[in-house]
């Protein structure tokens, strides 16, 4: 039986960065290694940066709901990028 061949799913390589592999998104992100090779490594690794995006702001003195709303935000930028990207 033919394996199916490996294709990097990640949002930089959809976007023309073949250097950047679905594995160099896992290993920064620490995301786990089964989303590699399938579209949910960028849901993952939007929720990643959603949870290291809010303790940030709240490290820089925003309250919770502050910077909840301003990581919320830049998830759905995050999202229309990957939307774009997969579209292309």
């Amino acid at each position: 039986m033919v394996q199916p061949q490996f294709q990097n799913q990640n949002m930089f390589y959809q976007e023309g960065d073949t250097d950047t592999t679905d594995m160099d998104v896992v290993n920064t992100l620490k995301l786990n290694p089964n989303v590699a090779g399938t579209p949910d490594i960028n849901e993952a690794a939007i929720r990643k940066a959603w949870q290291d995006n809010v303790k940030g702001f709240m490290a820089k003195g925003y309250n919770q709901q502050a910077a909840i709303k301003m990581a919320n935000q830049r998830a759905d930028m995050a999202r229309s990028r990957v939307k774009a990207a997969m579209n292309q």
